[in-house]
């Protein structure tokens, strides 16, 4: 075994205590092989993690069949189903799988490296997914896609993959946990009206999916107002939906004030400068590109 697996295995120990945990190790083995450029390399993985597993999870492992065991894929598969996560997800940047027992949710600066210019990467030709930084704790998740919905989760693994066009400026999902997509579009889907009983107008948007026919997907998705399906990217790798030119203020994404009471909340928008009041009690989101 090389020195760099052996500095990769002993910081690689899985116990198998919860859903949270089973979600970091797949996270770390994935960035572990990454680092060492066995991202794609089967046989380099399965060895590393064959020998990762302590107490009762390498009961469990031992306990899989040699299929299982040999493919990274169906691997993880069987790890997340083990262990489900928690049934209640806090979305404070400390993220709680109990209220007893805070997650640590990791700041950007223990995240993957991000390129120092996107123009370099390519961007047609690579995926990637989308991480989710909360301003106002530093706070780190990511997109995911459940039932059709866009929402917040809160580990690499069950992000989405996504690739964004540098042409049509389009940004698709292709691929996330057990689903392998056709090329759905974001889209920010926007309209006129009250929203939450603050009194008065607000332009008010929902991030979603649009399937092949442009149509909404999701569990009770917005079929009317105006779409933007346009998104950039900076020099940092901060993802932006292009506003329609008439727009003053750029596209302010956020969590709704009752983001704590679902385990996987959706993300809405402003069109407009939110202020006062409404500002207040909002949580606004940065979106980063993490290349895979």
């Amino acid at each position: 075994m090389s020195s760099d697996s052996q500095n990769v295995n002993q910081n690689m120990v899985f116990y198998g205590k919860d859903g949270i945990e089973a979600e970091e190790f797949i996270r770390s083995v994935m960035m572990a092989a990454k680092a060492a450029g066995k991202l794609r390399d089967n046989s380099w993985i399965v060895d590393e993690v064959s020998v990762a597993f302590a107490g009762d999870a390498l009961r469990w492992y031992i306990e899989l069949d040699d299929e299982t065991r040999n493919d990274w894929l169906l691997l993880r598969r069987a790890i997340i189903q083990k262990y489900p996560p928690p049934s209640q997800r806090s979305w404070h940047g400390s993220g709680p799988s109990t209220p007893s027992q805070p997650l640590t949710v990791p700041t950007p600066a223990t995240a993957a490296h991000f390129p120092s210019s996107f123009a370099s990467m390519n961007a047609s030709q690579k995926y990637f997914y989308i991480q989710a930084v909360l301003q106002d704790t530093g706070g780190l998740l990511y997109i995911g896609v459940k039932n059709g919905d866009v929402v917040l989760v809160t580990s690499r693994s069950e992000g989405v993959r996504v690739r964004l066009d540098s042409q049509t400026k389009e940004l698709r999902a292709i691929q996330m946990p057990g689903l392998t997509f056709t090329g759905e579009k974001f889209e920010i889907r926007y309209s006129f009206g009250s929203y939450w009983g603050w009194g008065y107008n607000v332009n008010s948007a929902i991030v979603q999916l649009l399937d092949s026919k442009s149509l909404p997907k999701g569990t009770d998705p917005t079929k009317g107002g105006k779409s933007i399906t346009s998104w950039n990217v900076t020099d940092e790798n901060v993802l932006q939906a292009i506003p329609p030119n008439t727009s003053r203020y750029s596209i302010r994404l956020y969590l709704t004030p009752d983001a704590d009471e679902n385990q996987y909340p959706h993300i809405r928008a402003y069109m407009e400068d939110p202020a006062g009041q409404v500002a207040s009690s909002l949580r606004f989101l940065t979106l980063k590109l993490e290349e895979i």
